[in-house]
């Protein structure tokens, strides 16, 4: 049986990946006295970051991309995700998922601004990780693999 193709197409702006990134790390400064604050004077730092969390990402769902855009220079919209699913009950993929890509984003950064420092963004990025990855993870009837009977 041949099921319908889903596209669902996310957009997320580079303010939005930012203002995520400044407000963990004001939290995290302190907390942890001796840290660097991340401002918008190294907005350019924080997108390299940033880019390197996006291109992780990308390999992880390129089974799923139909298409992927990272373009920091653009007014918005700098960050293009459009995933391509099929199963036959039509989409069933949690609401959210721009959050869900600029937290993980955001934690990526984090993560390789404090590296062992702590051990949060670490964890947040793979919890992020994981829900975007399992949000298209699908058993053999193309369903949901959440939706299955415990």
């Amino acid at each position: 049986m041949k099921h319908t193709t889903y596209v669902i197409e996310i957009v997320v702006d580079k303010a939005d990946i930012l203002e995520a990134i400044y407000s963990a790390s004001a939290w995290h400064c302190l907390v942890y006295k001796q840290a660097p604050r991340l401002t918008p004077d190294q907005e350019r730092l924080c997108m390299m970051r940033v880019k390197e969390g996006y291109d992780d990402l990308y390999c992880r769902v390129l089974g799923y991309t139909n298409l992927a855009n990272f373009n920091p220079n653009a007014e918005s919209g700098n960050v293009r995700f459009a995933f391509v699913f099929s199963h036959p009950c039509g989409p069933t993929v949690p609401q959210g998922l721009k959050q869900l890509v600029t937290q993980l984003l955001a934690n990526f950064a984090l993560k390789r601004f404090y590296g062992d420092q702590v051990s949060y963004y670490g964890a947040a990025w793979l919890k992020y990780r994981a829900q975007l990855l399992l949000a298209f993870a699908r058993d053999d009837n193309g369903l949901p693999v959440d939706a299955l009977p415990a």
